[in-house]
């Protein structure tokens, strides 16, 4: 148990981070960017704004790529969880680890 907090730890600490310096180059450079390939400015606020909304759902899938992986290593049905995760990466991994806890609880007996 205590090698998947210590995963999901350190995985969620990366996560957010990468999520944190996405967003910066967005807000800073995305725009120029769509400017200087001559992209509208109404349309490259679009754009930003589309992207940098996005963002965290594209972290969340990743996430839930990896508690997939993992429930499917140590054979737990746990659709719900991915979905979860999908949604809300704190909850999904909360819900990930009680479900680890309970198949290690179950198999200790």
């Amino acid at each position: 148990m205590k090698k998947y907090i210590k995963k999901y730890t350190i995985l969620l600490i990366v996560l957010i981070g990468f999520q944190g310096l996405l967003k910066m180059f967005i807000i800073s450079q995305l725009q120029i960017i769509l400017l200087n390939m001559g992209i509208e400015f109404n349309e490259s606020n679009y754009i930003k704004n589309t992207v940098f909304i996005n963002i965290p759902y594209l972290i969340n899938i990743i996430l839930a790529f990896v508690v997939l992986k993992d429930l499917i290593k140590n054979e737990i049905k746990g659709i719900p969880v991915v979905l979860l995760t999908v949604m809300s990466y704190f909850a999904g991994v909360i819900f990930f680890l009680f479900l680890i806890n309970n198949k290690i609880s179950s198999d200790d007996k």
